[in-house]
């Protein structure tokens, strides 16, 4: 069998640590398993949207080749799309929207 031990560090002066904290004490399940739980959900989620971009993008580029296929050397000269979700930039609107939607999916977790 092999255990494993994480450490987090919640600072009480903060709201966000704070709430967290009487979430986890107050949880009826294990701080363990409830951590445990909260991950894997989050982690589906993530894995979800990735495959929703994943899809939307080889869409995208299946009606880009067809289209070139169709119409040529017309639309030869369009740039080709590049998947631009893939990887959020740290501080962007869109990291700070996944940081959203997570502490909304935390919040209904219990």
């Amino acid at each position: 069998m092999s255990i494993h031990n994480i450490k987090v560090r919640l600072n009480l002066d903060k709201e966000a640590d704070a709430r967290a904290y009487q979430i986890l004490c107050n949880s009826e399940k294990s701080m363990s398993k409830f951590v445990i739980a909260a991950v894997n959900a989050y982690g589906g989620y993530l894995s979800a949207q990735e495959e929703k971009e994943q899809f939307l993008f080889a869409v995208n580029d299946s009606l880009r080749k067809t289209l070139q296929e169709m119409f040529g050397a017309a639309i030869l000269g369009t740039p080709t799309l590049k998947n631009p979700n893939a990887i959020p930039i740290p501080g962007s609107k869109q990291q700070e929207q996944s940081g959203e939607m997570a502490d909304d999916f935390l919040k209904n977790f219990l």
